[in-house]
């Protein structure tokens, strides 16, 4: 990350406002600030055409890009883990139908093809 002479990172969103908290956390602000490109969207795109070196976004939406290499996720110790969640209103006219499509879709039988989008299963 010091060596790159430029960083695309989301402004918005959960990875860009999550990274934007660890260069500060991690005292790199004053460095790498300055070679930040702060744009909404898939940043990865930014890389792709070459007005970045570096692209960091959750790894879901760089997989998104085409023309990058994914390198890998951040080390653990700097990982911030997004949750995605499903609910049924208990007043909702198909609350049985939608508490099956959300246990079917949590089920085993999608976990190679929620791995393959980026995400981990629950």
């Amino acid at each position: 990350m010091l060596a790159a002479k430029s960083i695309a990172r989301s402004e918005t969103g959960a990875s860009g406002v999550y990274f934007a908290g660890l260069v500060e956390r991690l005292g790199l602000a004053g460095t790498l600030n300055s070679r930040m490109i702060i744009q909404d969207g898939i940043v990865g795109r930014i890389a792709a055409r070459g007005e970045a070196e570096i692209a960091v976004q959750q790894v879901s939406e760089l997989m998104q890009a085409d023309g990058i290499d994914i390198v890998g996720p951040l080390p653990d110790e700097l990982q911030c883990v997004t949750v995605f969640s499903a609910g049924v209103f208990t007043s909702s006219a198909a609350a049985t139908l939608a508490a099956s499509f959300v246990d079917h879709l949590a089920s085993p039988r999608f976990a190679a093809m929620i791995r393959a989008k980026g995400m981990e299963p629950a």
